[in-house]
């Protein structure tokens, strides 16, 4: 990896970059050191990207000069509410089973309140209640349930991840 200074300005360059913008010069296939800064390229030494915290992404940063040597540099940087939610969303089962489900409404103290709500429903809705072996978090009962006992989204994804780990 290297850099071309340019002033006081630094980026990422490579030897291919420099075959690219010279094409008027021959270059050996392995470029000195001098060779390399009569174009104001330098060597570049590589680091590992820091480890980021939830919410945080590791960007690339500009090269710094530390120590007389060009290094590459690395910036975290937070992301932005939406896109935590996106990333937080993705962690969160779609599908748990009827009793993963019930056990999960039982630990919440919610299954009497969903039992007393299922049995006012249609016939249709107490056989899926009943008999279907899965639940998934995007289902016309999930979202009829959530509305009827006012949980929010989050609530009912909580009750999926607590779900899940039953």
């Amino acid at each position: 990896m290297h850099v071309l200074v340019e002033g006081a300005a630094a980026r990422y360059y490579s030897v291919t970059d420099l075959i690219r913008d010279n094409p008027q010069t021959s270059f050996p296939a392995q470029p000195s050191a001098e060779t390399l800064a009569e174009y104001g390229v330098y060597e570049c030494a590589d680091t590992a990207p820091p480890v980021p915290s939830v919410g945080q992404d590791v960007i690339g940063a500009k090269p710094k000069k530390v120590g007389g040597k060009w290094t590459r540099a690395w910036a975290l940087v937070d992301v932005s509410p939406a896109e935590l939610l996106t990333r937080s969303r993705a962690h969160i089962p779609t599908v748990v089973t009827m009793a993963q489900a019930r056990l999960a409404l039982l630990e919440a103290d919610l299954l009497g309140a969903v039992e007393e709500q299922i049995g006012d429903m249609p016939q249709s809705v107490r056989i899926e209640w009943q008999y279907r072996a899965t639940v998934t978090r995007d289902s016309p009962l999930v979202a009829a349930l959530a509305a009827l006992l006012t949980l929010t989204d989050l609530q009912i994804d909580a009750l999926f991840v607590a779900g899940a780990q039953l």
